[in-house]
């Protein structure tokens, strides 16, 4: 420490900070010690033989090969800070959420499982929201329906929309919901087999409403588009699954 500072003022993120009186006397002159001069190039320098120690012969030394010469421990922080935390981070994170974007289909459960597309979804829009660009709740809805290609499903998703447009927005989450139990009505295929829609290969199961409100239920363990004594009681999200099942065309998904 040419400067008798501690050498972490080389990397310190305040280029030009502001007296705090709360700070002790060692953080004080870490904030304010230069960062020009013969002493502090010769701190900066010994950073860097720090730095080259440290990422030897580990992928994160090729962020910093170009700036060797420079022997500048301060700019091989920032360069390794912006592409592990700052702007390479979000370009890469960013780059990753559109790729998702790009490439994600729910088809049938043979080649991408529905509860896989629906966590690829989520990780999708954590990525989105946390690089601060998230989506509209109406935008994540409206690209949920665009992508859920299964032939059997195609009604469900246009009676949700039908609805989109009498009622107002549906959410992604009740939309979500909605078509995981009608997709635990899909036979299971095996091999190639044809997708025809037959109504004999969509039987119902016990499980297809697993996980529901049971008010909505009726005795077969179906969704009940009757009368519901206690409508009026039922949460939001259970009358919206209800009034989905009521507009979709009977004996179709």
């Amino acid at each position: 420490m040419v400067l008798g500072i501690l050498l972490v003022y080389i990397i310190r993120e305040n280029n030009d900070p502001a007296p705090d009186p709360e700070n002790s006397y060692v953080q004080q002159c870490i904030a304010c010690a230069p960062l020009t001069g013969a002493k502090f190039a010769a701190d900066a320098q010994t950073v860097h033989i720090i730095i080259l120690s440290c990422v030897e012969g580990k992928l994160s030394a090729k962020w910093i090969t170009k700036l060797k010469a420079e022997k500048n421990g301060q700019l091989d922080y920032k360069a390794l800070f912006d592409h592990y935390e700052g702007t390479g981070k979000h370009t890469r994170r960013i780059a990753q959420a559109k790729k998702i974007r790009d490439s994600i289909y729910y088809k049938s459960e043979k080649s991408f499982p529905f509860s896989s597309f629906l966590n690829r979804l989520q990780t999708m829009f954590n990525v989105y929201e946390k690089e601060e660009e998230p989506w509209l709740e109406s935008a994540k809805t409206q690209f949920f329906y665009s992508r859920v290609q299964h032939p059997q499903l195609k009604e469900t998703v246009k009676a949700l929309e039908a609805k989109e447009v009498i009622d107002g927005a549906v959410s992604f989450t009740v939309a979500t919901k909605i078509l995981s139990a009608n997709v635990s009505k899909l036979p299971k295929y095996k091999g190639n087999a044809n997708m025809n829609g037959d109504d004999d290969r969509c039987k119902t199961s016990a499980t297809k409403t697993k996980g529901l409100n049971k008010d909505i239920l009726n005795d077969k363990g179906d969704i009940n588009t009757g009368h519901i004594p206690n409508w009026r009681q039922l949460p939001q999200l259970d009358r919206d699954i209800v009034n989905a099942e009521r507009a979709r065309p009977q004996g179709k998904w």
